[in-house]
């Protein structure tokens, strides 16, 4: 059990903590954070498999905080960190700060690249990266057509098959094979390291049924140990996140008297393969 009284969070039989002091605690069902400096406490939805985690917990913190970044109660080793920066400034973006003017301590004008924290500042234009390897600089808003172009008002089309990132203000997306329409990295990338592509190509070929060998990977990355170990990593995670919602829709349709439906499905042996009942979601994985 926990009380909040002032300035304190209590937790019975123990002594009281300062809400300043407290980055994340949680119940068997919830998770809090409280706001910084005003101690206002506020609910956290993101689970502990979200690589944005800490990110996101820090912009809930401080999204009200007139204090300067580099003064802020975090870990020095958070503030330098490409990765952590990026989920950071991303989760403001969602609560609609894009400017030093309301709160962003990140977003430096000018920065308009993968270096860094690789934000893209107020006014700046969006980035399309494309699997040639080019970056095309757009200042106008994009739209699909029949899913299968990519344009941007005032300009031209591109395929979505020569799509690799697309990077806005907005969020990172791409086009995961097989599915129509974009599709948002939850945890964006902080660079185009060799880390960062496969985390995308994992993210690219979740369920996409693809075999290892026909996965559209350049060569020089197959044979990359960097490269093979993130990949890995990203599609285990991206499998621990697919059964979780599994088992929570498939509670949720037992709750609301679907299981007789579900049992008539399941009498279908051989008429289809779901992604879930292949390895790793129908999902390329190397040897």
């Amino acid at each position: 059990e926990y009380y909040t009284k002032g300035d304190t969070l209590g937790l019975t039989g123990t002594a009281r903590v300062a809400k300043n002091d407290v980055v994340l605690f949680w119940t068997k069902r919830e998770r809090w954070t409280f706001t910084y400096p005003a101690g206002r406490m506020v609910k956290i939805k993101e689970d502990d498999s979200d690589p944005c985690v800490i990110g996101r917990v820090c912009a809930a913190r401080f999204a009200e905080c007139p204090i300067p970044y580099d003064s802020l109660p975090m870990p020095d080793a958070w503030k330098t960190d490409s990765a952590f920066l990026t989920c950071y400034r991303n989760a403001l973006l969602d609560r609609g700060i894009t400017s030093e003017e309301n709160g962003d301590r990140v977003i430096e004008a000018g920065s308009n690249g993968f270096e860094g924290t690789g934000g893209i500042g107020v006014g700046e234009p969006n980035q399309l990266i494309l699997r040639t390897g080019d970056t095309l600089f757009i200042t106008k808003d994009f739209y699909g057509i029949k899913d299968t172009l990519l344009c941007w008002y005032g300009g031209r089309c591109t395929p979505t098959r020569e799509v690799y990132l697309l990077r806005t203000i907005k969020g990172q997306f791409f086009y995961q094979h097989g599915r129509k329409g974009r599709s948002r990295l939850r945890a964006p990338l902080p660079d185009m390291s060799v880390a960062s592509r496969a985390r995308l190509h994992a993210n690219m070929l979740f369920t996409s049924g693809l075999s290892w060998e026909h996965a559209e990977i350049p060569a020089q990355l197959r044979t990359d140990p960097v490269f093979l170990a993130s990949y890995r990593t990203e599609v285990v995670r991206l499998v621990e996140e697919a059964e979780k919602r599994k088992k929570r829709n498939d509670a949720l349709r037992v709750l609301a008297g679907g299981l007789k439906g579900g049992i008539i499905g399941a009498g279908l042996t051989g008429a289809f393969i779901k992604s879930e009942d292949r390895p790793y979601w129908g999902t390329p994985m190397p040897d």
